[in-house]
């Protein structure tokens, strides 16, 4: 119900997401399309106590394809791209 929203806040937004996971108050949420100028593929991370963010460019860190899920085992980040391959990442 609405009356259980504790609080919430809004940020600028306009790509495409594929997955999201929520880590030690961060939001990481994966989003984009591979060839797309627009909307590149990216994780965006989301402080939720701080109400900022961080974009990052993965093919420009050298990641080959868009991430489509994204999750973390104990405090390693892990995403699949389109092709079904795991990354173990580091965006902090």
């Amino acid at each position: 119900e609405k009356t259980d929203i504790l609080e919430y806040f809004d940020l600028p937004y306009f790509r495409f997401v594929q997955g999201a996971t929520m880590h030690n108050g961060k939001i990481y949420s994966t989003e984009g399309f591979t060839g797309d100028t627009l909307n590149q593929p990216a994780i965006r991370v989301i402080d939720t106590k701080t109400k900022t963010e961080v974009y990052y460019n993965i093919m420009k860190r050298g990641y080959p394809d868009e991430a489509e899920m994204i999750d973390h085992l104990d405090d390693k980040c892990l995403y699949s791209d389109i092709n079904g391959n795991l990354y173990a990442c580091d965006f902090d």
